[in-house]
Formats: structure tokens, sequence, C-alpha cells
């Protein structure tokens, strides 16, 4: 495996590490690698996989991140008013039904929100 150094920005081939007794049963695979100074420094596949996920959200474009900002912002809403995570209703068919009136209200309330401040930014022609 090659890996690139973020501080100095050089590739170093990466070697498998030998499983440790306590990390037999362990199917997460792991390498380590030598920098310039001689230090050994030890990367796991979840941290490869962390380093990957990091690159992707600094890939994504703005709008999207907003996109998923108010989503994430929607499910608190959603979600804030319960107590000890649980509704008032029993009931499969109850359950869907208060979570689709909510979520209507939320984004009905954002809409108006955001309808009011677009009137306010927009000059009025007389």
């Amino acid at each position: 495996m090659i890996v690139t150094d973020t501080e100095t920005g050089e590739q170093i081939q990466a070697t498998p590490v030998r499983m440790r007794k306590k990390d037999k049963g362990s199917k997460e695979r792991s390498w380590h690698f030598t920098t310039g100074e001689g230090k050994k420094i030890y990367i796991t596949e979840k941290a490869v996989r962390a380093s990957a996920k990091r690159k992707e959200m600094k890939e994504r474009p703005p709008g999207e991140l907003r996109k998923r900002n108010n989503v994430e912002a929607t499910i608190f809403q959603l979600s804030f008013p319960l107590r000890n995570a649980k509704t008032r209703y029993r009931g499969l068919y109850k359950q869907q039904a208060w979570a689709t009136c909510r979520c209507l209200w939320i984004n009905l309330v954002r809409i108006v929100n955001f309808t009011e401040r677009e009137d306010q930014r927009v000059p009025q022609m007389a």
C-alpha cells in the first residue's frame, strides 16, 4: 500500500503489520511506514476509510452541503418535541401520520420564512 505524507507530500510504501496475539481475532488490517525522521507510524483500515470520507466531503459543492445541513435540521426539529424518544401515539399508522404532519408543518414554516426574507430583499417597484 502506498501512503502520502500530508506534511511533506511524499509517497511512502507502507508494509503490513503482523497481528499481535490480542489482535488475532480482529479482521481489520493495519500497516506501518517510516517517516524521514525514522519515526514509525501505524495506520488501520478505519483510518484509511476516515481519510477517504474527509476527502470526499471536501470535494462536495457548497450547495450540496447546505442541503445536508437542512435535512439534519429538519430531523432535529422532528424529534425535538419527543420525550424520552417516544411519541404520544400508539400504532404504526398513527406514528407515520404524526411524523408526516410534523414534517409538513416544519417545511411549511420554512417556506413561509424564506418567502418573507425574499420579499424583504427584493426592492418594490412603484
